[in-house]
């Protein structure tokens, strides 16, 4: 406990002993407290765990009158606001700046502690919409219409238009000190320290914020930025490469403009030199990794600008780097990618077939994302923030309260938590409260029976792929239950492990959503434009939260498909996703889809609990499956049928294959019994026969 402590614990603990009950002492006594503490460094939390209390114990009447009070004002600190910005869009900026200065004074009286007590101060509108459905505490801490971040940002919006940048960037500083703030506000930033000239420090902070940026807006124009930076530092190389990526999230005519002005200038790097070397290059600068050297034909384009002015050269750039990425061969675009990314593991026996290749490669790229100094970083951090929920009296938090905590959170996706939320989706299931999510199974092979997506290429091969749109929705789920999920709850003096249901039908039609978007990028990046999907998903370095994820994503899926392959789907369908390219879906029922899920998490949770079985063994579970011995379908079928003897020479022939990849393995019979009960527990005594007769 005294380990992690946050910095006015105690003082909030001292606080807490001196109360009495009685609002006519105690009212008063914490507004010492709060006038005493206010100039500290930590005052905002600490301001903000005082208001909470001091409204917890007003009385009912007098609580109603502030709340009616707080809101009337807020309501007309909401219209100031919104006049402010239009005078500000309209040119009218004195106008706008008498405003603002109405609206400081307003929240100046009516009192910071005040505001953080009775409103959650969210900038971004879908950051509240997201909360609003998640948090239990919803009707008690709404929203807020007015926040002191966007009175900062007007301030500086201002300050921008009159052309006084160091005040601007003063006030943005202010901004992103009070706390976690949004890519774009930092990319704000950025942009006045471009406009400052000071390329040493907008390189640091931009090599902070690009791994916040997600949309190819902000990804833009964060590349930009650290084009200019660093060709302002004399390394034209990585400069070229980052314009680069900057034109392939977005095409923005300024960046074009940068690019043309580096390749003119008289030490200009030659593209067809440097730009294979952008990976070694980005890594030495401590830049992310980026596209695919699909770049290096549209580098060799823009080599052969005409000599014409530059607003044309600017079209003819564009041109020639639009023409680029047309890909019109789809075989020689998976024959590159295999050539250029896939290297397995001297392994003849496996790599006798392109689905074992694609499999070692699929391993080799997953081995060592999620090592034991991620875990022991993840697990601080949640303890931590489990210290400070209990210095708060035992209260529910989420992710997004606390620096850090959504890593330590998501770490909890294989252990027993999973589990929990499994049971919690067959309850949903049975009362029928839950959509199903996508009516597409995860799979790596075109087998018949067997749920899964294939790739069909224009020639009609099917190409066996690892879709990783399910990896994503394995994502995009875990992060909604997550939300979902109160790390503490007090149920009749107990603490345990919660589960709010609030909002989830909402929450999994956006994940459905954004998985079908996910969907379509997996296909930009088959047909050559790997970019456009994040890197962890393609090979490279994957980022902290995907590397605290992604293997118990993996067991995840490998559990669903599992749980899916026992059952038989209700058709299937040919999705054409564009011109010469369709996804083939078999589709299941919308109960069997929901059991499944749940089935895969309770059986993750088991995979990742017991020693001897890692991602290795998963993946000759998978191999066992190409090689057509279905240990699902045998086990399943034996139960009703009763013929021990084949499902036991089929059963030992798998396990010989999980032997032949994990030969260190101890005491790998028990350690699958206890997975496939998990799974199938009707069928265990079954399986323990077969065990017995293998031994």
């Amino acid at each position: 406990m005294d380990s992690h402590p946050t910095p006015y614990a105690r003082i909030l603990a001292g606080i807490r002993e001196q109360l009495t009950g009685d609002p006519e002492r105690d009212l008063p006594f914490l507004n010492e407290q709060a006038e005493r503490y206010r100039e500290e460094p930590w005052a905002r939390p600490f301001l903000r765990e005082l208001g909470r209390i001091f409204y917890d114990l007003m009385p009912a009447e007098q609580r109603a009158e502030a709340a009616r009070v707080l809101d009337a004002e807020m309501e007309r600190m909401q219209a100031l606001q919104q006049q402010a910005w239009e005078h500000l869009e309209q040119g009218r900026l004195d106008q706008a700046q008498n405003l603002l200065d109405e609206l400081r004074q307003a929240v100046q009286g009516l009192g910071e502690s005040d505001l953080d007590a009775a409103f959650v101060d969210y900038s971004d509108p879908l950051e509240a919409e997201f909360h609003r459905l998640t948090d239990p505490k919803a009707k008690t801490f709404r929203p807020s219409p007015l926040s002191h971040r966007p009175l900062l940002i007007l301030q500086a919006r201002i300050h921008l238009l009159r052309d006084e940048p160091e005040q601007a960037l003063e006030v943005l500083g202010q901004a992103v000190s009070r706390g976690p703030v949004s890519a774009r506000l930092r990319l704000l930033r950025l942009e006045v320290l471009q406009d400052l000239g000071r390329a040493e420090q907008a390189f640091q902070e931009a090599l902070q914020t690009l791994p916040l940026c997600h949309v190819p807006k902000d990804l833009a124009w964060g590349w930009r930025i650290l084009g200019w930076c660093l060709a302002e530092l004399g390394r034209g190389e990585a400069a070229l490469v980052a314009l680069l990526y900057s034109l392939h999230h977005r095409w923005d005519p300024s960046a074009l403009a940068q690019l043309v002005r580096l390749l003119d200038a008289p030490a200009a790097p030659n593209p067809e030199e440097c730009v294979p070397r952008a990976a070694e290059v980005l890594k030495t600068e401590g830049i992310p990794p980026g596209p695919d050297p699909l770049w290096l034909e549209a580098a060799r384009n823009l080599q052969e600008r005409s000599g014409s002015e530059e607003d044309e050269e600017a079209v003819a750039c564009g041109a020639q780097v639009q023409a680029a990425l047309e890909v019109p061969d789809l075989d020689a675009v998976l024959r590159r990618y295999r050539d250029e990314r896939i290297r397995p593991t001297a392994d003849p026996e496996l790599e006798s077939t392109p689905a074992g290749r694609f499999l070692r490669s699929l391993q080799e790229s997953m081995v060592g994302w999620f090592s034991r100094a991620q875990a022991e970083q993840a697990a601080k951090t949640l303890q931590e923030s489990l210290d400070r929920a209990e210095e708060a009296g035992n209260q529910p938090f989420w992710a997004s309260q606390w620096t850090g905590v959504e890593a330590g959170r998501d770490l909890l996706f294989g252990q027993p938590i999973l589990a929990e939320m499994g049971g919690q989706i067959l309850e949903l299931a049975a009362r029928k409260e839950m959509p199903a999510g996508p009516a597409a199974a995860w799979g790596v092979l075109p087998l018949p029976g067997q749920g899964g997506r294939v790739l069909l290429t224009p020639e009609g091969e099917r190409v066996p792929v690892l879709f990783a749109g399910s990896l994503f929705f394995a994502y995009l789920l875990g992060k909604v239950l997550a939300s979902c999920l109160p790390v503490l709850r007090l149920e009749d003096g107990e603490e345990g492990l919660g589960f709010h249901r609030t909002g989830i039908e909402e929450h999994l039609r956006t994940a459905t959503e954004v998985h079908q978007r996910f969907v379509e990028l997996m296909v930009s990046a088959v047909r050559g434009n790997p970019g456009m999907a994040p890197p962890w998903i393609l090979g490279g370095t994957p980022g902290p939260l995907a590397s605290l994820l992604c293997e118990a994503a993996e067991f995840f899926l490998l559990a669903e498909q599992f749980a899916l392959a026992a059952q038989e789907p209700t058709g299937a369908r040919i999705e054409p996703l564009e011109e010469g390219l369709e996804v083939q879906t078999l589709v299941f029922a919308e109960q069997e889809q929901i059991q499944a899920v749940a089935i895969a998490m309770q059986l993750a949770a088991a995979i990742q609990a017991e020693e001897g079985l890692g991602f290795d063994l998963c993946v000759a579970a998978i191999v066992a499956h190409l090689s057509g011995l279905s240990l699902v379908e045998q086990l399943s079928g034996t139960a009703e049928r009763e013929d021990i003897t084949s499902a036991r020479i089929r059963y030992m022939v798998i396990l010989e294959l999980l032997r032949q990849h994990v030969p260190d393995a101890l005491e790998l019979s028990e350690n699958m019994l206890h997975t496939m009960d998990l799974l199938w527990q009707h069928n265990g005594a079954a399986i323990m026969e077969l065990l017995k007769a293998g031994e």
